[in-house]
Formats: structure tokens, C-alpha cells, sequence
């Protein structure tokens, strides 16, 4: 991942990596470079990079799995951890490991259509939101501040 590639040193990425892309986007336009919205003229694994480095403690969705594992009860049973760490991987793949609060039913609608298009049949697809579920609302519940115990 580009941003591990970067981690504790945002300033040589921005140097490195987005200022050039900057002005390429530009093509010499100085109103274009000092007008360009950051999301112009990254590509999307280098915004993603920008992102993850930008704010490094903010909480994402592969930070739910992490936490759903540590407080589910079989969460060190290595078959039920390759499952959910699978499904969920595969919801990361899809919508990027997002800030965990941008996850959106348009998020939920896509995964749906990419599961569908692979094959997976209804039943499947609904096993794997409930699977989900799991994840998101004791995230949800630790990210509003509930206590999970």
C-alpha cells in the first residue's frame, strides 16, 4: 500500500508524489494550479495515500475488523477469523478501506452488485451483510462513544 510506502514522512509524499501531479493537472495554467481541488489531480491510489496519511489516527474500516475481532468471542478461532477477515476484505476492495464513517448505502448497493456479478447467489449475499453487520455496528456503537464491554 502507497501509504505504508510513506508513513511518517507526509511532507516528501506531498513533495514527491502530489505536487508533481498537481502540475501536470495544470499543464502550466498557474489559475489551474492554484485553483485545482486535491481530488482533480491525484490518481486514486495516491488520494487514497494522501488520505490515510493526512490523518493517520482516524478510523477506518479495516480498523472495525480489527475491533470486532478483538471483542468477538470467537474472534481467535482462526477458520471464523479467515471468514470475516475474507468478507470483509472483500468489502474493502470494493469501497477502499474508507473512513468508517463515509460507509454509505451507495457503498452497500455496489458491494452488492460486485458480490451478484461474481455469482454469489441471494442467500450468500445476505449471509455475508449479516457477517458485516457484525463489523459495523459495535464499531459503529465504539466510534459514538458506547462502551462495549
Amino acid at each position: 500500500m502507497m501509504a505504508e510506502q510513506w508513513a511518517g514522512n507526509f511532507e516528501h509524499f506531498l513533495d514527491l508524489r502530489v505536487d508533481p501531479a498537481k502540475v501536470k493537472y495544470a499543464e502550466g495554467d498557474e489559475d489551474s494550479y492554484h485553483d485545482a481541488h486535491p481530488t482533480d489531480y491525484p490518481g486514486p491510489a495516491q488520494l487514497h495515500a494522501w488520505q490515510i496519511l493526512a490523518s493517520p489516527d482516524a478510523f477506518r474500516l479495516s480498523d472495525a475488523l480489527t475491533l470486532y475481532l478483538k471483542h468477538h468471542p470467537r474472534g481467535a478461532e482462526e477458520a471464523f477469523v479467515v471468514k470475516v477477515s475474507r468478507d470483509w476484505n472483500a468489502l474493502i476492495g470494493n469501497a477502499g478501506d474508507i473512513l468508517f464513517d463515509q460507509l454509505s448505502r451507495t457503498h452497500a448497493r455496489d458491494f452488492v452488485d460486485a458480490l451478484t456479478q461474481k455469482g454469489n447467489k441471494t442467500a450468500t449475499i445476505r449471509r455475508t451483510f449479516v457477517e458485516h453487520a457484525g463489523c459495523y455496528y459495535p464499531s459503529h456503537h465504539h466510534r459514538i462513544g458506547i462502551d462495549q464491554d
